[in-house]
């Protein structure tokens, strides 16, 4: 319950539940090596409004950097190619306490 009051000083409940929407569908918190959590989310160039919004919605509470393009060669698909946004962030308070907090409820749930 720390954590969780700890990241509602840093960010509202409306935003913290579309990170966590976020989490539960098309977005992840990566770690590379000993470093802080990024954020990360993508969507389909056709959910372009949708990916635009959430990323006006965050962009005040977390270090997010606009939706930035990008072209994914795939032959298996028809046009060969599909089109997607991605939004990935700077490193956080919010974002570590959100990790720490995903790792505590983990070891609750396999002890």
């Amino acid at each position: 319950m720390e954590l969780l009051e700890g990241l509602l000083q840093h960010i509202p409940i409306r935003s913290l539940s579309l990170i966590n929407a976020k989490l539960l569908g098309d977005g992840n918190l990566t770690i590379e090596g000993s470093k802080q959590p990024r954020f990360r989310f993508q969507h389909s160039y056709a959910d372009r409004g949708w990916c635009y919004f959430c990323y006006e919605s965050l962009h005040s509470f977390i270090p997010v950097n606009p939706p930035r393009y990008k072209k994914n060669i795939d032959p298996r698909i028809n046009a060969g190619f599909s089109e997607t946004l991605y939004v990935q962030s700077r490193i956080s308070p919010v974002l570590t306490l959100l990790k720490q907090s995903g790792m505590q409820a983990r070891k609750r749930l396999f002890l």
